[in-house]
């Protein structure tokens, strides 16, 4: 009676280990850059059922670091605002951009669904790499880290 609950015990723990770790994950990957007194904050986060992408939330915190650059914080933070706005219109599409004068910080937060959204406005983002099915969590691993994130 103890081997066969020992043996229960150990398929169970194999199979949530396997559940958890398996095709059911998340990849999150970050970059942070600093040019011409802007920091640029990336944080994407793909959820994944079958190693296929379904999810994409994308953050981007733009601040303004310099003198130079704090005087067109609002320039910039309109400009965001505006270009980004019609796509939360966009079928799987959520975009909210929040903005701080007093932190002269700009924050996008873009999420989108890729069961629901179209590869034509995947096009108009140049992301239509993200409607390829051929895409897993490998090679979406991989592209990130050929472009300077960092994964995990």
């Amino acid at each position: 009676m103890k081997k066969s609950r020992l043996f229960l015990v150990l398929v169970l723990a194999v199979f949530f280990l396997t559940a958890c770790l398996g095709g059911n994950s998340d990849l999150t990957c970050t970059k942070s850059e600093s040019d011409s007194g802007m920091d640029l904050n990336q944080s994407v986060t793909f959820k994944f059922e079958d190693d296929s992408p379904y999810l994409v939330d994308l953050t981007m915190d733009f601040i303004a670091t310099e003198d130079a650059t704090r005087e067109y914080w609002s320039l910039l933070a309109s400009g965001i605002e505006e270009e980004f706005a019609s796509f939360d219109d966009k079928d799987g599409m959520e975009v909210e951009v929040t903005s701080n004068e007093a932190t002269h910080t700009v924050s996008l937060n873009f999420i989108m669904d890729l069961r629901r959204v179209s590869t034509e406005d995947l096009s108009e983002l140049n992301l239509e790499e993200l409607a390829d099915s051929t895409g897993n969590r490998a090679s979406i691993r991989q592209a990130a880290e050929e472009d300077g994130f960092v994964c995990r």
